[in-house]
């Protein structure tokens, strides 16, 4: 078995080094569609291999 060696930043750098975001002037792009949208002829078997499950049983 393998121990993997992380090393980290030290706080002070590591919030000296977070992301900068302006909210004041962010624009929200707006949906090209909006509202709900029914899928009708939708084979689950195709759309279960599409959703990531490993997530789900982790939580």
């Amino acid at each position: 078995m393998s121990i993997l060696k992380q090393s980290f930043l030290r706080l002070e750098i590591a919030r000296s080094n977070k992301l900068a975001t302006d909210w004041a002037h962010y624009e929200v792009t707006k949906p090209a569609v909006e509202g709900v949208q029914i899928i009708e002829k939708m084979d689950l078997r195709v759309l279960a291999e599409l959703i990531a499950w490993t997530p789900f049983f982790h939580t």
